[in-house]
């Protein structure tokens, strides 16, 4: 599994992990503004982890086990909440897949959702940053909203903030509203 800027991939046998990590809360931060880059930032440096993480495993499993708390706060937002996004899996070649950050979320028919890509994806073909794409729950893996300028949610970028220096990680933990 790959958790970076764009999301989470599953590597297929390669059981290996990275997180671009000083691009990660960008990521999510770009979500939650709902803004979409005119330029992409210099490709940061990449952190393996092992996709056995109990960690990451548990934030997805958290995030997706509190899906119905993010369409309730979406369907009705008190004052001071916004820019809700979701983090969804899209498959890539072979059994592999990328999960990227997608605003604008909305329910269709048939269990389909649909969004915008807010990341420019690094290995699905044909997709590119701004694509409006219909998905399933089954590949929502994380989601995020603003609530009075702190960070909700985005429970898999939770894990990676063990391998930023406590500088670094204490000014992203301040942007979460439950750090």
């Amino acid at each position: 599994m790959i958790l970076n800027a764009v999301g989470l991939v599953r590597a297929g046998s390669r059981e290996m992990s990275r997180i671009v990590v000083s691009a990660m809360v960008i990521a999510g931060l770009v979500a939650l503004s709902g803004q979409i880059p005119q330029s992409t930032p210099a490709r940061p440096a990449i952190v393996m982890f092992s996709t056995a993480d109990a960690q990451l495993i548990a934030a997805q499993a958290k995030a997706r086990g509190s899906l119905d708390t993010f369409w309730q706060t979406m369907a009705r937002p008190a004052i001071g909440e916004r820019a809700f996004s979701l983090k969804v899996a899209l498959p890539t070649s072979g059994n592999n897949s990328e999960a990227i950050w997608v605003d604008r979320p909305s329910k269709l028919s048939n269990g389909r959702y649909s969004g915008r890509l807010v990341n420019q994806p690094e290995d699905v073909k044909g997709l590119k940053l701004g694509d409006f794409i219909t998905f399933t729950q089954d590949q929502i893996v994380d989601w995020t909203f603003q609530r009075n300028g702190k960070i909700v949610g985005n429970e898999t970028m939770r894990p990676s903030l063990a391998l930023l220096s406590k500088a670094e990680a204490d000014r992203y933990r301040a942007m979460l509203e439950t750090p």
